[in-house]
């Protein structure tokens, strides 16, 4: 997906032999590391799609400001979105969140533009967000995190490592006042806790993606034949060690 260009794009618009419109029933858009994307083939998508929720244009790095418009414009639904490594957002694509979005996760790691006044207006204004993403935005300080004290209270988890602007007194204290709040400041943290047991440690090495492989069959139970284990009546997974390579 590197390679889409602006052309590419369209094709999520229209049908290509035809030229039927398509898009307006996709919910899911992932074009993260697209970075000769600009920002009108991206406004004409989201023209078409305005039943978007989950949105990444993470590593997009022609987006700008007028981009996030265009999305709030015209994908109120958005719930999920990644704008991480847009390096070009600034506040203005802040605010814009805040008014036209009802987002519930978001992730603006690596904006270094991003300020303590427009982080503030999100939490504020963005009442049901529950995981927010700011690792590596150098602007932001100690300031913004009394803000997150009492404001989010659907928030649950914070993601704010290498940012050098938050010190460990003010951060203990956040914990300390919101024991429910996860708040991960280190790489070790960070790693995505909604993944499915069985997939594989391994990643794709061509594009860094984890493989998935189908969890592994329930053993048989010699007596019943039912097949059902005691951790599956739980509701647990676990997958075992194959032995192979």
């Amino acid at each position: 997906m590197a390679q889409l260009t602006d052309a590419g794009l369209g094709y999520l618009r229209f049908e290509p032999e035809f030229k039927q419109p398509r898009g307006q029933f996709l919910q899911v858009l992932d074009i993260s590391r697209c970075s000769t994307i600009g920002d009108r083939a991206f406004a004409e998508l989201c023209k078409a799609c305005p039943s978007l929720e989950e949105v990444d244009v993470s590593f997009c790095l022609r987006l700008t400001d007028r981009a996030i418009k265009a999305l709030c414009d015209n994908c109120p639904a958005v719930k999920h979105l990644s704008v991480g490594n847009c390096r070009r957002l600034t506040d203005a694509s802040a605010c814009l969140m805040a008014d036209a979005l009802w987002l519930e996760a978001l992730d603006f790691s690596k904006s270094v533009r991003l300020s303590d006044a427009a982080l503030e207006v999100l939490v504020v204004e963005l009442a049901g967000l529950t995981r927010l993403d700011v690792s590596g935005c150098s602007g932001l300080t100690d300031a913004v995190l009394k803000v997150i004290q009492f404001h989010g209270p659907h928030l649950k988890r914070l993601v704010c490592v290498d940012c050098a602007g938050f010190t460990s007194d003010p951060l203990s204290e956040l914990r300390a006042a919101r024991p429910s709040l996860e708040v991960w400041t280190t790489e070790e943290h960070v790693e995505d806790a909604d993944k499915p047991q069985w997939v594989a440690a391994d990643a794709d090495p061509d594009h860094g993606v984890p493989r998935t492989v189908p969890p592994p069959p329930p053993p048989r139970d010699s007596e019943s034949g039912s097949g059902v284990t005691d951790a599956q009546e739980s509701g647990v997974i676990t997958r075992q060690s194959s032995g192979a390579s």
